[in-house]
């Protein structure tokens, strides 16, 4: 029994490795980088913490058990508020508390990974798998936010999974994971059943020679059911965002057409070639084919500075050349098991190519980073298997194992480093910077923040300070269900209120606002300016908190340490963030 016992614990143990140190990795200084939150990302982790509080939004018009999107926001996913709900609802909001289930679900999708590459290839292939996934730039991106694709991914991931396994009615366990990867992410609704029909004709024909057709049948009508039920709330419901579906009718293919035509020569075929039909198809085409360029892929990533680098692609260089190899061979071994990856692969891009909000591979196509892995960890251990010297396989391995640590470390410098300056306001650092110099106010006078989305700062202000909680959750529910928001003498307030500001009070307002020239102050503003050019972001007039200190023309000298904001002294805080500019 002991032997037995130690024989498992140490089967486990590849396993066990990857799984700590893909978490370690992702909550490495989790409290700081990313240097603060998106405004998707707030909206999430704020209405997990109300449903814990209250069962419902922040707004408190909203019922999970409702299966649509929460009403108080911009419209967002269904479930991954409730997913979060627990873990985020008891701990207090930070960063590192509020993002630490989401690195911890990224740790499941690289262990489910690992698990999905040893059930397809074996024990050693699977090794390699999990190690390059953790280490992967886009799972570890993507694995430190509370984006919800990553939880659709990790559904997808643990469903997949299942049914490689699964017999008999245990095949129905899968379900909980897909109707997860469906409500947790609108482009994950257009891929559900195209992956759903792939996966179970590969598993029904190869893994379990046609049996449980009835089972597998169970399993895909559950799901119609689920997709059916989507589809009749789309007409009763104005939270579903069927305005961002790509068509010919877009204004911007009907004016593509138009100056198509004008610039030809007329001829009999001029209006058949030259139709929002067909410039349409060929925009989707384009879209397609992008998600597997190289440019994305291996060189800069995603064009949307929320979702990449812009120095760093989805996978390291040395990845493409494995991924060839991996394609090549695994051709040649498996054909069943190379046309089942690539027609996952093949389905990936829809979400990019059905979305007309501009064009986005590393959010909306992201079950394709997670086949391609597959893809690339089996390029790796063919490469090793055909050398039979142990001298030169031990080279081999060595070689790899450097290549790769020379890319993490590369990685590593751009995410931690790097983008924290260059690509601050991808996370919004100016309204975690702006939350902490209200928190420094006295809290007996009034303070005025001039903005055109009066509720986006507040939203900002409740999650840095930590004061959202079960005292002020009701005085918070009324202020979003009035729209006047005025928390702790803070009014955040549009240039229409800005008549009612008394005299020589602090008032902070937006760049660009167009009643800036309206306001009343003396002296000049100090402002809270970008790090990366230093151009102002907001600008305080009266201040009475940070002009007694000795500020700089820009932020200047930041150190690792300063990005800890909530925890800075006044003087620190004041001398790297706010400018005199």
């Amino acid at each position: 029994m002991f032997k037995s016992w130690k024989k498992s614990f140490h089967s486990l143990l590849p396993l066990l490795f990857v799984v700590l140190f893909s978490l370690f990795i992702r909550t490495l200084w989790l409290d700081r980088i990313p240097v603060g939150i998106s405004n998707d990302e707030l909206d999430y982790l704020l209405n997990a913490k109300a449903l814990f509080l209250n069962g419902s939004d922040i707004s408190g018009t909203w019922s999970p058990l409702s299966l649509t999107p929460p009403a108080s926001s911009f419209p967002q996913a269904e479930i991954p508020s409730i997913v979060a709900a627990l873990f985020v609802g008891i701990l207090p909001l930070s960063l590192f508390t509020s993002k630490l289930i989401y690195a911890i679900i990224g740790t499941v999708t690289v262990a489910t990974i690992y698990a999905i590459a040893r059930k397809l290839f074996g024990e050693k292939e699977g090794l390699i798998v999990g190690l390059i996934a953790s280490i992967n730039p886009w799972l570890i991106y993507f694995g430190r936010t509370a984006y919800d694709t990553p939880l659709a991914i990790c559904g997808f991931a643990v469903a997949l999974y299942i049914l490689l396994i699964a017999k008999g009615w245990k095949i129905l366990f899968s379900f909980p994971f897909l109707l997860i990867a469906f409500y947790s992410y609108i482009g994950t609704k257009l891929i559900l059943m195209p992956f759903l029909l792939i996966v179970l004709l590969y598993v029904w024909v190869v893994v379990n020679k046609r049996r449980f057709f009835k089972q597998y049948l169970t399993l895909f009508s559950f799901c119609l059911v689920m997709l059916l039920y989507f589809a009749f709330s789309i007409f009763t419901s104005s939270q579903v965002r069927t305005n961002e579906i790509s068509t010919p009718n877009l204004p911007s293919i009907i004016e593509a057409t138009n100056s198509e035509r004008r610039l030809s020569i007329q001829t009999p075929l001029t209006n058949v070639l030259s139709n929002k039909v067909v410039l349409f198809l060929k925009d989707s085409i384009d879209k397609y084919f992008n998600a597997f360029s190289p440019n994305f892929l291996f060189l800069h990533g995603d064009a949307k500075y929320l979702f990449s680098l812009w120095n760093h692609g989805t996978f390291y260089y040395i990845d493409a050349i494995f991924l060839i190899v991996g394609l090549c061979a695994l051709f040649k071994k498996n054909m069943k098991l190379w046309l089942f990856l690539t027609g996952l692969v093949a389905v990936s891009p829809i979400p990019s190519v059905v979305s007309n909000v501009g064009v986005s591979y590393a959010i909306r196509s992201q079950l394709l980073s997670l086949i391609l892995l597959l893809f690339i960890g089996f390029g790796i251990y063919y490469i090793i298997s055909l050398v039979k010297n142990s001298f030169y396989k031990k080279l081999i391995i060595t070689v790899t194992i450097l290549l790769y640590a020379a890319h993490f470390i590369n990685f590593a410098n751009i995410y931690f480093f790097r983008n924290p300056i260059y690509n601050s306001e991808a996370f919004n650092l100016s309204a975690r910077v702006l939350s902490k110099y209200l928190s420094l106010q006295d809290g007996n006078s009034s303070i005025f923040v001039v903005t055109g989305d009066p509720k986006t700062p507040l939203k900002h202000y409740l999650f840095y300070t930590n004061s959202y909680n079960r005292t002020s959750q009701d005085e918070v529910a009324k202020i979003f269900k009035s729209q006047k928001y005025t928390f702790n003498n803070i009014h955040f307030i549009t240039c229409q209120e800005t008549r009612n500001i008394p005299k020589d009070s602090v008032v902070i307002f937006e760049s660009g606002i167009k009643c800036k020239r309206d306001i009343r102050y003396k002296g000049k503003p100090l402002t809270i300016a970008q790090l990366s050019d230093s151009g102002a972001i907001y600008s305080i007039a009266n201040d009475r908190t940070c002009g007694n200190y000795s500020l700089h023309l820009y932020p200047f000298g930041i150190r690792f340490s300063d990005l800890r904001i909530e925890k800075l002294s006044s003087e620190v805080f004041c001398q790297t963030f706010i400018t005199t500019n």
